[in-house]
């Protein structure tokens, strides 16, 4: 599988920090932004 991703160029590591990174956006937003829009309407 590390070869495949290789060959495509993208690295392993940079990618498991990545979805991360976007979960803990996700879960940000949803509890700072979401919520409050919502709650307004």
């Amino acid at each position: 599988m590390a070869q495949i991703l290789a060959q495509l160029g993208i690295n392993p590591m940079f990618l498991l920090f990545q979805i991360v990174n976007f979960i803990v956006l996700a879960v940000l937003l949803r509890i700072f932004l979401y919520k409050p829009v919502m709650g307004m309407l």
